[in-house]
């Protein structure tokens, strides 16, 4: 396949995956990092770069891009930050062509972070906008998401205002672009409603110095009334054993973005 290519630093894909082994530009796995596959997170959010944002199974659209598949996960569920620079290092190292980076991660939000970890991420985030830089490549950030089962003591849509929907430090880079998340469709047992409205979980700006974040949006789902996955509120993506399922979060909102971006430059 000659199809642009988007490295996605995350959990991996399964090598053996039926659905998207043939769109697999390369792996890498970081020496920190689980070494293998693990969990349906990478899956879900490779399966958004190659097929885009949709209604369901049956209209997925046809395959756009690769993903160059960069694991960088310490389990399921957490992300090695340590990792992150090393390994989009080997990516440009190995693969010059793959210009854009799609990272669906991030820390909690920064002023409520332990110093040492602050202290940590700040540094890493450094590193980052320097590589972004130095390299000329893009980088989409998905802008993070609120723990499920939060209310926000101000309620949607002013809920922006409570601390906890603060941005974590990945999603502050300058040279980055934050991707934010909406709702897609209207859903009448959603917070939001209203097709186009800020997903309620969507952690929002103001980034470093007060910048403007997020730069951009793109369809990540709704929530329940008690700030819980509900079935029908999500997006389409693919988990690591091949089946189609809805899902919510900004983690899935970027890969979409970070797939115009790779069809732009292409």
């Amino acid at each position: 396949s000659t199809l642009p290519t988007v490295a996605i630093l995350d959990t991996g894909v399964p090598l053996d995956h039926d659905k998207l082994r043939a769109y697999c530009r390369g792996r890498f796995a970081d020496p920190l990092s689980t070494g293998i596959p693990v969990g349906d997170h990478g899956s879900f959010v490779a399966s958004r770069v190659v097929f885009g944002d949709h209604d369901g199974p049956a209209n997925a659209s046809v395959a756009a891009c690769r993903f160059y598949d960069a694991i960088v996960a310490s389990d399921r569920d957490h992300i090695e930050d340590k990792s992150v620079i090393e390994a989009m290092r080997a990516v440009v190292g190995t693969a010059p062509d793959v210009r854009v980076f799609n990272l669906s991660f991030d820390n909690g939000p920064i002023k409520l972070l332990e110093t040492a970890k602050l202290q940590q991420s700040l540094i890493l985030v450094q590193d980052l906008d320097n590589f972004v830089f130095t390299n000329d490549v893009i980088v989409v950030i998905s802008a993070g998401n609120v723990r499920p089962g939060i209310v926000p003591s101000s309620p949607y849509p002013q809920h922006f205002s409570d601390p906890q929907w603060a941005l974590g430090p990945w999603a502050r880079s300058f040279n980055s672009l934050t991707c934010g998340s909406f709702v897609g469709g209207a859903q009448t047992d959603g917070v939001a409603a209203y097709e186009g409205w800020p997903s309620p979980f969507c952690r929002v700006g103001p980034g470093l110095c007060d910048s403007f974040k997020p730069d951009l949006s793109a369809p990540g789902g709704d929530c329940g009334s008690d700030y819980q996955f509900h079935s029908g509120l999500g997006v389409w993506g693919i988990n690591a054993s091949g089946r189609w399922e809805d899902r919510v979060g900004t983690s899935f909102a970027a890969p979409v973005l970070a797939r115009e971006a790779a069809l732009a430059i292409e």
